[in-house]
């Protein structure tokens, strides 16, 4: 609730902050969260007897303002008091308790903001259409997200992992590489990175350029119980690789393993000393690039045929030149499925143009 005079205590009139994210803990493991409604009032019901902590995820609290935690404890009636955060509460078989409140109030004091996020798409800081990579339609396009928190070491405030929610206007959902969390204790210090990724296909975008933004959002508390929210923002683009119609022999040629189990592939060439060029383990669905060979940074062209073996079995024969107009992106023959071509030309399309 708004503790509209900072005293720690539920007064007649001081209104419920509502859509803010409670969340219940039972050792350490998230169990469920809730929403307060329109009155500020959330429960959590169907819990067995135990020890369990509550959290009020104070990147949800209303935005555009600088929000206090407020007294805690204060009275002697625990069902209009503020609890302290996170909240212990132990429940015996059929308690009902309903004294767990949060209280806060917009506090004057506005903090620095330290947070900055940098977005690129397949690698490329794209702020700019001009410097969008090209990719091609049908493929997969990745974005990375590194948000970093700028501050001072020793000085300013670290972040919880709870007060920050990092976004993309596109809908695609940025995950946490919890590697990037350094000592793994969900607070993003001074000067540390943290790098969030999402996926998607590429578009067809018809001559246009895709696109996209992506946001952090955080409650910043500093240790003398500060609240600030802080934003930041940065765009990426990308744009499409233009195909046409084969020209010479393939130099690179992308699959996609349809297997229903894993199983070793072989590919080899009708040219050259080492003809074998792949050799691995593939997994159903795992995708997997082959390429002619190289000289002086120049690329080759593969053999004009390749063999696919399936654990020992020939399981495809494709020719790797224009001689065989359906060897374009979509053919499948055998447990492969063709995904991209390249030949000297560029990269070729799923048909004539």
């Amino acid at each position: 609730w708004n503790d509209l005079n900072q005293d720690g205590i539920q007064d007649q009139g001081e209104p419920g902050l509502e859509d803010v994210m409670v969340r219940l803990k039972q050792n350490g493991v998230e169990i469920a969260r809730k929403r307060t409604d329109a009155n500020g009032y959330y429960e959590f019901t169907g819990l067995c007897a135990g020890d369990y902590q509550v959290f009020v995820n104070a990147v949800t609290l209303p935005k555009g303002i600088n929000w206090v935690w407020t007294l805690v404890e204060q009275g002697s009636d625990r069902s209009v008091d503020s609890n302290s955060h996170p909240a212990d509460v132990t429940l015996t078989d059929g308690q009902i308790d309903h004294t767990i409140d949060f209280g806060f109030y917009e506090h004057i004091v506005i903090l620095d903001c330290f947070l900055a996020i940098e977005k690129y798409t397949n690698g490329f800081d794209a702020d700019n259409p001009v410097d969008a990579p090209k990719l091609l339609p049908g493929n997969t396009v990745t974005w990375t997200y590194e948000v970093t928190n700028t501050g001072t070491p020793s000085v300013d405030p670290a972040i919880h992992k709870d007060n920050i929610v990092v976004t993309d206007n596109m809908g695609v959902v940025p995950i946490l590489d919890v590697s990037t969390d350094v000592g793994s204790d969900q607070l993003l210090s001074p000067g540390e990175t943290w790098v969030y990724e999402a996926s998607g296909i590429v578009q067809d975008l018809q001559g246009g350029t895709y696109a996209n933004v992506g946001s952090v959002d955080a409650f910043v508390v500093s240790e003398t119980n500060n609240i600030s929210y802080c934003q930041a923002s940065d765009p990426s683009h990308y744009v499409n690789e233009e195909c046409g119609n084969c020209v010479s022999q393939f130099t690179q040629m992308e699959f996609e393993f349809l297997g229903t189990t894993a199983a070793r592939v072989v590919v080899t060439q009708n040219k050259g000393t080492n003809p074998i060029v792949f050799d691995a383990d593939v997994q159903p669905g795992e995708h997997f690039t082959i390429y002619g060979s190289w000289a002086q940074h120049t690329p080759m062209t593969l053999g004009t045929e390749i063999e696919i073996k399936v654990d020992g079995t020939v399981n495809a024969v494709m020719h790797t030149s224009c001689s065989d107009p359906d060897i374009v992106p979509g053919y499948q023959e055998g447990l492969v499925l063709i995904i991209n071509i390249k030949d000297k030309g560029g990269w070729v399309c799923a048909g004539p143009e």
